[in-house]
């Protein structure tokens, strides 16, 4: 009906079948307006220039939020918080809920923050001083529970974490960045003893400075839960010989080139085809498709791909082959349909089987929304366990295109960044799932390289070290090679593939290889405000716990009304308290509980904790799993005073299609008197012929 002439008739046609323009009534109107068979108008002149492409009406999100700021004098966050009111078609009667709250923050007393706002969340920044405090948040709001408007939180400081900054260089610009956050020891020699401090930084130094009786003390020091951070340099790592003394036995990385043979890289995905995948707007079965097709054309044709997809059960659905080899992948992918229950395991299964013939890397990437029965999650976590024992990197990418909201409600993400984690894998979201290709291909030859082949690009966006962190403006102009084991997690790459940070556990400690520089040489853009967070986020993880080592503490989490806080001691004799008995755990580690019975704060040997309500009203907005179950009945969720809606939905919903067998005696006695009747006409026809 709209025969499009250009590109954005093509727009107007995809944005025009969605659920809002057309229970919205916006669809006729609109066909008639570009058919000239109804004129053109604007409510007011100030709408114009925001209707005027759709012809006067609103069709896109963006023109209501456009509409609600010029006619409204929305703030773009109020106008964004009613976009996402209107955003879903499975809640009716919430629009009018949209309101501002007075919001008070305190912390020791002293008030940091007084405002009446509508943004889902407000930052504070205070420096503290050591020690623990206390912070109570406090909203003005007739909302249904009351028992959630006062939130009670302590905070402890704690002194600058003591770290060893082994170099050999005198003030490298990365130790200049450190001195400005932790309490730095510098030396040319590694101490005897490590007990003072939280982590070791190993800066540039070549593998024959790393003796052997260093290196045992390094490994007794990070196993029993100290850090360790090797930084990259002229003298590290591929140019310093890691490959062949002692100190490379405990990195998360092997040293050498990262390039790739033919057919070393193999790369297996597995597709969420089930019932929960099919027929969601921004999620399911499409969106699966495009990732998939998305992934296997940005990947090298020297690249071995197979793809298996999973509903009620698993097939095969391209066997292990280099990329181009198979001509009918892109075909077969684009023929997957979204059926069935979702056994995540037998597809997971079919993946390792697979996998388990190849020689080289082994990679496996589910794209799900990982919602599964529970024993089939059980087994899928099972069988991810095995696939990273023999030697399989699993990725996940959420299947679910969207804000923050939306793929909330479609993905369980907690379980799909559990199954990445437990093969030293990653967790991806749809947006950002074009990382994959950094992982699987291989680098550029050098010669052919430019600027934009090494930016700084964060990889993995769910850890510690990356999680809200994107480089600005980072390009090296050298770095060391590289390649993690499959032990170690990469975290960040040069936009050419080459590893730049890959983490890794060993023992009780932490260990993170570094393959650039101390900002001396390669990687100066590395060291300004915008891009240093990276680095001392870096060395943040590898010390953990920051104040581990302080002899005499009390530790008390944070907890809830009706259930017990732990407490956990540290001395050298057993603590004595009215509030609870203590029991030795560890050598000098006591361990008592205490159940407090009211909202506020609590004390127990000088410690601080922050009590609040039952732990069920401490989630904002409805359950996950009631909107996917509304979602996947095709229901709906109404406000409470959404009373006619609810009726008239009700009424609609219970109208049922009866089958009624009709029985066929008189159309086939009618049919039988006119073939007579025609028998009868043409014989006497016949016999007056």
């Amino acid at each position: 009906r709209l025969r499009p002439k250009d590109f954005f008739d093509l727009v107007i046609e995809v944005a025009i079948v969605r659920p809002g323009p057309i229970q919205g009534d916006m669809v006729h109107p609109y066909l008639r307006r570009r058919d000239g068979l109804e004129p053109v108008s604007f409510p007011t002149k100030a709408l114009e220039e925001v209707l005027k492409p759709t012809l006067g009406v609103p069709l896109f999100q963006e023109q209501a939020m456009k509409i609600a700021i010029v006619a409204a004098g929305f703030t773009a966050p109020e106008a964004d918080r009613l976009r996402r009111a209107m955003a879903t078609f499975k809640r009716v009667g919430t629009i009018g809920t949209l309101s501002d709250v007075k919001l008070t923050v305190t912390i020791d007393g002293e008030s940091v923050l007084d405002t009446t706002t509508g943004a889902g969340t407000q930052t504070i920044k205070r420096t503290l001083t050591k020690g623990t405090h206390r912070i109570i948040a406090t909203i003005d709001s007739h909302d249904t529970f009351s028992q959630n408007n006062i939130f009670y939180k302590t905070v402890k400081a704690v002194p600058e974490p003591k770290v060893f900054f082994w170099s050999e260089k005198t003030n490298p610009p990365l130790l200049a960045l450190y001195k400005q956050v932790y309490d730095v020891d510098v030396g040319a020699t590694l101490p005897a003893n490590l007990d003072s401090y939280y982590a070791v930084i190993i800066n540039d130094l070549t593998g024959l400075s790393i003796p052997l009786d260093s290196t045992q003390n390094l490994n007794t020091f990070v196993t029993d839960g100290g850090g360790l951070l090797v930084v990259g340099g002229q003298n590290s790592y591929d140019r310093g010989g890691y490959g062949t003394v002692p100190i490379g036995n405990m990195l998360p990385v092997y040293v050498g080139s990262p390039g790739k043979d033919l057919g070393d890289m193999n790369v297996v995905v597995l597709i969420d085809a089930s019932e929960s995948s099919s027929g969601q707007q921004g999620a399911g079965i499409e969106i699966s498709r495009q990732l998939t097709l998305g992934l296997i054309n940005n990947l090298d044709p020297k690249v071995r791909v197979g793809v298996v997809a999973f509903q009620t059960s698993a097939q095969v659905v391209s066997e292990l082959a280099l990329k181009g080899q198979t001509a009918d992948l892109v075909d077969k992918v684009s023929r997957i349909q979204g059926a069935g229950q979702s056994n995540m395991a037998e597809g997971l299964q079919l993946s390792i089987n697979m996998l388990s013939k190849a020689q080289g890397s082994k990679n496996l990437v589910i794209i799900s929304d990982g919602l599964l029965l529970p024993q089939i999650a059980a087994q899928s976590r099972t069988l991810v366990q095995q696939a990273m024992q023999q030697g399989i990197k699993v990725y996940t990418v959420g299947a679910a295109v969207g804000d923050d909201a939306f793929i909330q409600e479609r993905i369980d993400e907690d379980f799909m960044k559990e199954l990445a984690g437990i093969a030293h894998g990653s967790y991806f979201r749809a947006s950002t799932a074009s990382r994959l290709k950094l992982l699987f291909n291989p680098p550029k030859d050098e010669a052919k390289k430019n600027t934009t082949d090494r930016q700084a690009t964060v990889i993995d966006s769910n850890h510690f070290i990356t999680q809200g962190f994107l480089f600005k403006d980072a390009t090296l102009t050298g770095y060391n090679a590289i390649i993690p084991k499959s032990s170690g997690t990469l975290l960040a790459t040069l936009s050419s593939g080459e590893p730049l940070l890959v983490v890794s556990r060993l023992g009780l400690g932490r260990v993170a290889s570094l393959g650039t520089d101390d900002g001396t040489s390669w990687s100066g853009p590395l060291m300004n405000a915008d891009n240093s967070p990276f680095l001392l986020r870096t060395l943040n993880w590898a010390i953990g716990d920051p104040d581990r080592k302080e002899k005499n503490k009390v530790d008390v989490v944070d907890g809830t009304v009706g259930e017990p806080l732990q407490v956990t001691v540290t001395a050298d004799a057993p603590p004595v308290s009215k509030e609870t008995t203590f029991v030795r755990t560890a050598q000098n580690t006591y361990t008592g509980s205490l159940t407090p019975t009211q909202v506020g704060f609590v004390n127990i040997l000088n410690a601080t904790a922050a009590v609040n309500g039952p732990r069920e009203y401490g989630q904002l907005g409805e359950s996950n799993a009631l909107t996917r179950a509304v979602g996947e009945t095709d229901g709906r969720i109404f406000a409470p005073q959404a009373v006619e809606q609810l009726a008239a939905f009700a009424k609609t919903k219970s109208l049922q299609v009866v089958h009624e067998e009709v029985p066929l005696r008189w159309p086939l006695a009618i049919a039988i008197f006119i073939i007579w009747l025609i028998e009868l006409i043409l014989r006497r026809m016949l016999g007056k012929s």
